[in-house]
Order: structure tokens, then C-alpha cells, then sequence
């Protein structure tokens, strides 16, 4: 009973992080869902980056499903926008909160497998968050009755998630980089793709960026065994919120990195001791009514939900240790169906063994019936091939920053004739000029390789593609 007794005490949460968690979450949902839709054309239809018929060629699991595979009908597209905003929106006022967070798993699942090209290891971290949130009691969350606290599996194995994600990254991670020399960090602030100002500054101080490294570093490896420790519970609490709390702000002043930051922030908020919300938020609870409530009455529904909730989390975990450099486990075949349909997938090899030393950006250079060349990443189109000041002012949002660095790799190369024809596409349908018609498009990639400090990065400019047209479209 003692055991148990700590076991309890190591992942009770609190109710009320549960409501504020509830309402971050579904933050962060409504800003990525409406982040996608200003770019649901170019990533999810037929006239975008990725047809259908392109699709086909990279999911190597027919269980990798999506409610936009069963038409490329525009309507369907925008119905499932819709209901991810409704349902974000749910969330956030917490009605309907068990629906709005099937709905918004499935719209997620949709959207991901989609267009896998510009998926991220955030999208897994946010897609789990909310495939475990939808197991919370959240009825009971929301009523001040009985305890303060609140003991499940769905918020352990929520929590697990969270810290989990941290521990196996840290495995993935070689310890040159990493530890021994500390230059990952600055390695991946010589990234300009995902640099902010900030970041910008930061990379400029080599040794910071060491001692920084290596702290994040020892971090990852060991805030989940200091969340498990049994006793003075407050402070061992205290010092992973912390830590989580900071990795997020600082990874998002620093780097453009997707959802990850975000997540991280909703999650540390479950990781706040009682005694906090006790001097924030101090609410009187009424006793159970009945003495016989729901935890201690046997129900089938909830015994298959708790069963299915540990099968889940055992998968999850094998996925994650099989997918480990030393490979001393490996995934059984026979649950490839569950896990993908299941979309229990995550990897969480990012700036792993080391930091990628290959960076730049891309030019669509196209000329057009009157002689003139404009280049169509640009802002302002204007066409130059020097640096620019600041690399992410050419691109649009996360999304755009990931699809641009995975279209050069030797494996995703085969898309940039669709590539090629969503921009003509898009710009035909803004200029209907023909001394303004493009004549021709090439697609160059200005690569840029990160030296060791203090070397100057060296810049190569290699043609990716090239079209001959008449057609804007």
C-alpha cells in the first residue's frame, strides 16, 4: 500500500492544470489548424504540392489512413478544416471536450498523412498529447467535488509522453557533438532556415552556445528520472517544470522549430505542483455525494479504456526503445497494423547523431515573355542570388521552411515537378498580363555548408530543376 501510495503521489495532477492544459492545448490547436488552412491549396489538393497521384509513391503502409484520401474534392478539404476549428474551439471553452478531441485526433491523423513531406516531430508530440487527452475524465475534471487531484492512466501516460520524448531524443543524440566538443547548438544556429534574431545573436557567443549545449543535453537525459523520484515531491516537481519551461521559451526565441515549443509549454503546466495552484487558484470542493462514486464501482467500459489505454502506451514504448541507434529490439510485424492505425508512430531523432551541417535556401527563377526574370520565393520577386539579410523573411511559415529543406533531399527530388507546377499554377492565377506569362521556371538551391567555428560557411548554387512552358497552369 506504501508503494502504491508513492506511485499515486508521483502522477496525480492537479484539476485545475487540467483546465488551464485543456485551454493551451486547444491554443495550440486552433493556431496550427489555422496555420495549415492558409496553405490547405498548396499542401493538401490536387492543384498544391503533392497530388494524390504523387501521394501514392511514398506511404509504404496502406494502414497510414486520412479522411482527405477519399476525395480530392475541395469541399471535403475545408469540411475538415471546419470541424478542427470547431472543434479547437470546444476545447478551449471545454464543451463537448471528449468529441472536440476525437475530432481533432482525426483531423490531425488526416492532415499528417496527407502530405507527409512536411511532417515533423512536433506533429507527433502534439498528435499524441491529444490521442492521450482524449482518455481524461474530463467530466470530472470540470465539477469541484472530491479531491483536488486527479489519478489516471490517460495523465500518466500523458506525462510519460511528455518526458519521454526528451529521454529517448537524448539516446539518439551523439556525444562528440553533444557533449564532448558542445558545438551542436551552434551548429544548429548556423541553420538559417530555422534561426530567429535572436538566434542570430546567440550563435555569435561559441562559448555560451557550448555551455548551453551541454546543459540541454544532461537535461534531456535526466529530467524524466528526476520526475520519477518518490519524495519531496514539491521541489522534484518544481525543478522538471523548470526545465521543460525554459527548454520551450528558449528553443522558441532562438529557433523556428514547429509545434514542439508549444506542446512543451501546455505539457509543463501539468507538471506544477498542487501547492501552486493552492496560492494561485484556491478553490473550496464539496465531498462526493455519493460515497460509492465512479472510481471504486466496477465498469466494463472504463476496465476495456484502462486496458486499452496500457496496451497503447506498451506499444508506444517498444516503438520508441526498438527505434533506438542500438536496435536491441525490434518492432513485431504483427502490430505494424495497430500501431500505424493507431498513428502511435513518433521519432524523436531531431539534430541527431549530429546537427545537419547542410543549410540555404531555394530560388524559382522564372523568366517570363517579356524578358524579364523574377524569382517566385520572393517576397517582392525580385531576383537575386546574394544571401539575403534574413533567410526566414523569404518564407512564409514553418510549414514552407520544412517542405524547403525536404524537397532537395536526393529522396524527394522526384516532386519537384509538381513543385514546379503548383508555382506556375499559383502565379497564373494572379497575373493574367501575356507579356507576364512565365516562359520558362528553374528551381535552384543555393546550399550552403556550416564550417566549425570560427570558419565561414561555404555557398554553392546547384540547379534542381528546370521547365520549358508556354501555360501558367
Amino acid at each position: 500500500m506504501r508503494l502504491w501510495h508513492q506511485i499515486e503521489n508521483l502522477f496525480e495532477v492537479d484539476k485545475r492544470a487540467l483546465k488551464v492544459y485543456r485551454i493551451v492545448i486547444g491554443l495550440v490547436l486552433l493556431e496550427e489548424t489555422l496555420i495549415r488552412l492558409s496553405d490547405a491549396t498548396a499542401f493538401y489538393s490536387d492543384n498544391g504540392v503533392l497530388p494524390l497521384i504523387a501521394l501514392e509513391s511514398i506511404h509504404p503502409y496502406p494502414w497510414d489512413w486520412s479522411v482527405l484520401l477519399l476525395s480530392n474534392n475541395k469541399l471535403l478539404l475545408f469540411s475538415l478544416f471546419a470541424c478542427l476549428i470547431a472543434s479547437s474551439l470546444c476545447i478551449i471553452v471545454g464543451r463537448f471536450t471528449k468529441a472536440a478531441m476525437l475530432v481533432s485526433w482525426i483531423g490531425l491523423v488526416s492532415l499528417q498523412n496527407r502530405n507527409p513531406i512536411i511532417y515533423q516531430g512536433g506533429d507527433d508530440l502534439l498528435r499524441m498529447m491529444v490521442f492521450w487527452s482524449f482518455f481524461i475524465p474530463w467530466s470530472r475534471v470540470e465539477k469541484n467535488v472530491g479531491s483536488k487531484q486527479l489519478l489516471s492512466f490517460s495523465t500518466t501516460f500523458l506525462i510519460l509522453q511528455l518526458l519521454g520524448s526528451f529521454f529517448f531524443s537524448a539516446f539518439f543524440k551523439g556525444t562528440y557533438e553533444w557533449w564532448y566538443q558542445g558545438s551542436a547548438l551552434f551548429y544548429a544556429l548556423s541553420l538559417d532556415q530555422l534561426t530567429r534574431p535572436a538566434g542570430l545573436f546567440l550563435v555569435k557567443q561559441y562559448e555560451l552556445t557550448v555551455f548551453l549545449t551541454r546543459m540541454a543535453y544532461l537535461g534531456e537525459f535526466l529530467v524524466l528520472p528526476i520526475f520519477l523520484i518518490p519524495f519531496a515531491r514539491t521541489y522534484v516537481r518544481g525543478v522538471v517544470f523548470l526545465f521543460v519551461f525554459t527548454f520551450s521559451i528558449t528553443t522558441f526565441t532562438f529557433m523556428v522549430i514547429g509545434v514542439f515549443p508549444l506542446c512543451f509549454l501546455a505539457g509543463s503546466i501539468l507538471i506544477l505542483p498542487s501547492s501552486f495552484w493552492s496560492w494561485v487558484w484556491p478553490v473550496k470542493t464539496e465531498p462526493e455525494v455519493d460515497p460509492l462514486n465512479e472510481e471504486d464501482s466496477f465498469s466494463l467500459v472504463e476496465f476495456g479504456t484502462n486496458f486499452f489505454l496500457i496496451f497503447s502506451f506498451m506499444l508506444v514504448l517498444i516503438w520508441n526503445i526498438q527505434s533506438l541507434p542500438s536496435r536491441w529490439l525490434f518492432f513485431p510485424n504483427a502490430l505494424n497494423p495497430i500501431v500505424h492505425l493507431l498513428k502511435l508512430t513518433q521519432s524523436w531523432g531531431m539534430f541527431s547523431p549530429t546537427v545537419l551541417k547542410e543549410d540555404g535556401w531555394l530560388i524559382a527563377e522564372a523568366r517570363l515573355e517579356n524578358g524579364e526574370r523574377i524569382d517566385l520565393m520572393a517576397s517582392d520577386q525580385k531576383l537575386s542570388f546574394l544571401k539575403p539579410p534574413y533567410v526566414l523573411d523569404r518564407i512564409k511559415n514553418d510549414r514552407w521552411r520544412k517542405y524547403t529543406e525536404q524537397i532537395v533531399i536526393p529522396g524527394n527530388k522526384r516532386f519537384l515537378p509538381e513543385f514546379a507546377n503548383y508555382l506556375l499554377y499559383n502565379y497564373g492565377n494572379t497575373n493574367h498580363d501575356k507579356s507576364h506569362q512565365i516562359k520558362d521556371l528553374k528551381i535552384i538551391h543555393m546550399l550552403e555548408l556550416s564550417k566549425p567555428y570560427p570558419y565561414t560557411p561555404f555557398l554553392e548554387k546547384s540547379l534542381l530543376f528546370e521547365t520549358t512552358t508556354t501555360k501558367s497552369n
